[in-house]
């Protein structure tokens, strides 16, 4: 049951299109400057939603087949 919960929690995460999923630093040390490059759930959000969305129903699949709700 703690394994809806959480992915229950983690798709309403990702649907939020502004949640910050990762970020990565690049310094180029000759120069000085620094690239940042920042993933949001507004760029790959759905395709991480269909897949817990995806496990969400085999998990509930698989508690049905061992009779618990």
């Amino acid at each position: 049951m703690r394994q809806i919960e959480e992915t229950k929690r983690l798709i309403a995460v990702y649907r939020n299109p502004n949640e910050v999923i990762g970020t990565q630093d690049e310094v180029c040390s000759r120069c000085g400057l620094m690239n940042r490059t920042t993933v949001t759930a507004a760029d790959i959000g759905g395709q991480i939603v269909g897949i817990l969305e995806r496990r969400l129903a085999a998990i509930r699949a698989e508690l049905g087949n061992l009779g618990a709700e």
